[in-house]
């Protein structure tokens, strides 16, 4: 079975099903060492099929978990007093969503939860990223996939950047997940795009 098929099964969908899934679906020959898959570059790559995605969950999933667990322990669930959305920049496979969404039910406050914005580069990703949080959240929250990269200081630069944003409601939660880091990501530019609203902004 596939990736695919075998994550219908989940409902609601987890972080850990999908990390269980993707290794599940490695192929045979980078169950021992997904990281050699070819085209991952040690994580940094845009992913571009089906057995990248599952290397990439399968060599760095636990690392993601422990990143988000440390950058989520401090979240302020309590602030979450009306509806909310969550923006998932450089998003990949939406992991970085499906934990969130899962700290929002364990507290209680999925109900609030109206919106999920995917921002990534990868179609192939962005499609899991989609599948994947749609799963996570069921048919009641609308999730909106984005396919630009992220505003580039590289002023050569000629893919698709995003240039704007769209927050409906008071309260947006957005997730950086390995991007802030990235050289050629333009602070300033992205700075500016998010202050521009007037809505309660928390970052993680």
């Amino acid at each position: 079975m596939s990736y695919i098929d075998r994550i219908q099964a989940y409902s609601p969908l987890t972080f850990n099903d999908i990390i269980r899934t993707a290794v599940e679906n490695v192929p045979k020959e980078y169950l021992k060492a997904p990281w050699y898959c070819p085209g991952l570059n040690h994580g940094t790559a845009t992913l571009e099929n089906e057995a990248q995605l599952c290397c990439y969950l399968a060599a760095y999933g636990e690392m993601h978990r422990g990143k988000l667990e440390c950058a989520i322990s401090q979240f302020p669930f309590r602030n979450i007093d009306t509806d909310c959305e969550i923006i998932d920049w450089g998003c990949g496979q939406g992991i970085a969503s499906v934990y969130m969404i899962d700290q929002l039910r364990r507290n209680g406050l999925i109900g609030k939860l109206q919106k999920v914005t995917l921002i990534e580069p990868s179609p192939v990703a962005l499609e899991r990223a989609k599948l994947n949080v749609s799963l996570a959240v069921g048919e009641n929250v609308f999730v909106e996939k984005v396919n630009n990269y992220l505003p580039s200081t590289n002023k050569d630069f000629d893919g698709p950047v995003l240039t704007g944003l769209h927050i409906e409601e008071q309260i947006c939660i957005h997730l950086f997940s390995n991007i802030l880091d990235i050289a050629a990501i333009d602070l300033k530019e992205l700075a500016l795009m998010v202050s521009s609203t007037g809505y309660r902004h928390y970052f993680v």
